[in-house]
C-alpha cells in the first residue's frame, strides 16, 4: 500500500542521526517500545543498512525519501506492524539502470548456454552428461571477474551466482528438449501439445469467464477459471494424442494422472518465469519475437512440462 506524500510523519527522537549517512544494524534494533508508529527518515541518510529496523514492531508506516539509494537485506525484518510504505521510483530504477552486465560477460554467458545445449546433443539416451570442461569454463568466466572488476556495484557474488544458475538452468532445459526429441518424436509432440493447448485455453477461458485472480501479485491477468480451463483442455488434447498416436499400453488412469500433472506444471512454470520478470520489472525476457517476447517467453511452459516428464519416463 502507498502512503500519501502529503502525510506528515513524526520525527525520530533521540536518534542522533545528523552526522550519519547510513542507518546501521543497531540504529533501531528491537525498538518495540518506541512510541513513534510513523518514521521520517532524515534527508542526510542515503542507505538503510542491514537490519537497521530489525524487530521494530511498532512501526506502522514509512516514507522512504528520494535520497535513499540503497536498502540492504533485512532492513525491515520482523516489522510485524508495518502496513504502509512509499518507495521512491528512483530506487526501483537502480536495479535496471546500474546492474547491466558488461558485453564480455553477456557473450560468455551465451557461449556457455550454447555449449550446454549442444552437449551430447546426438544421444538418444535420456541422460544429461555434464562435461567438466564446460563447467570449468563457466566457473572461470563468471567467478574470475569478481577479482578482476573488484567493484561490487558493477559485479558481485550475487551476479556471478545468478549467471551460473541461469546458464545451467537454460542450457540443461533446452538440452533436455533435444534429448526428448531424439528419444521419441511422438513423446516430444505429446508434451508440446499439452503445453500449447494448456496455454491457449487458459488464456481463452480466463478472458471469457475469468473472475477470481490466480496469482495477482505475480501475473494479474491469470485467473483460477483460466487455470482450470487450461488444465481440462490441455489434458483432453494430450490424452487424445497419446492414446491414438503414442501408445495405449499404459493404464488409462495412470496416463490421465500424468497428463493432468504435466498440464498443471506447465502453468506453474509460466508463473515462475512471470515472477522472475516481475522481480526485474520486465514485461518480456527480450523482444526477439515482436508481440510475444523472447525464446524463454515462448518456451516457459514447455520447459517445465519437459522437466516433469523426465520423472515419469524414468519411472515408467
Amino acid at each position: 500500500m502507498i502512503v500519501s506524500k502529503k502525510q506528515k510523519y513524526k520525527s525520530l527522537k533521540n536518534s542522533n542521526l545528523n552526522n550519519k549517512s547510513v542507518l546501521i544494524l543497531d540504529s533501531f534494533i528491537s525498538c518495540m517500545n518506541k512510541k513513534s508508529h510513523n518514521i521520517n527518515i532524515p534527508t542526510n541518510i542515503n542507505t538503510l543498512g542491514y537490519r537497521c529496523f530489525y524487530d521494530c514492531e511498532n512501526i506502522k508506516s514509512l516514507y522512504v525519501p528520494p535520497n535513499i539509494s540503497n536498502i540492504e537485506k533485512g532492513a525491515f525484518y520482523n516489522c510485524k506492524s508495518l502496513e504502509k510504505i512509499e518507495l521512491p521510483k528512483e530506487l526501483f530504477d537502480l536495479k535496471l539502470k546500474d546492474r547491466k552486465l558488461s558485453l564480455l560477460l553477456e557473450v560468455l554467458a551465451y557461449l556457455a548456454v550454447g555449449f550446454l545445449i549442444l552437449n551430447n546433443y546426438q544421444s538418444k539416451e535420456l541422460m544429461i552428461v555434464l562435461d567438466y570442461r564446460i563447467l570449468t569454463f563457466m566457473l572461470f568466466a563468471f567467478m574470475v571477474p569478481l577479482v578482476l572488476i573488484g567493484d561490487n556495484d558493477k559485479y558481485n557474488l550475487q551476479d556471478a551466482l545468478y549467471l551460473l544458475g541461469s546458464v545451467l538452468f537454460i542450457g540443461f532445459s533446452f538440452n533436455l528438449m533435444i534429448l526428448i526429441r531424439n528419444y521419441s518424436i511422438t513423446y516430444f509432440i505429446y508434451f508440446l501439445l499439452i503445453a500449447c493447448f494448456t496455454d491457449i485455453f487458459a488464456f481463452v477461458t480466463g478472458k471469457l469467464i475469468g473472475r477470481k485472480k490466480l496469482a495477482k501479485e505475480i501475473s494479474p491477468n491469470k485467473t483460477v477459471e483460466g487455470f482450470v480451463g487450461g488444465t481440462i483442455m490441455g489434458t483432453f488434447i494430450g490424452m487424445v494424442y497419446y492414446l491414438t498416436v503414442v501408445s495405449n499400453q499404459i493404464p488409462f488412469t495412470q496416463i490421465l494422472i500424468i497428463t493432468i500433472t504435466l498440464s498443471i506444471m506447465g502453468q506453474i512454470g509460466d508463473l515462475i518465469f512471470s515472477q522472475i520478470k516481475r522481480y526485474y520489472h520486465q514485461k518480456d525476457f527480450s523482444n526477439l519475437v515482436p508481440g510475444h517476447g523472447g525464446i524463454l517467453d515462448l518456451f516457459d511452459s514447455l520447459i517445465f512440462v519437459i522437466i516433469t516428464s523426465i520423472l515419469f519416463i524414468s519411472i515408467l
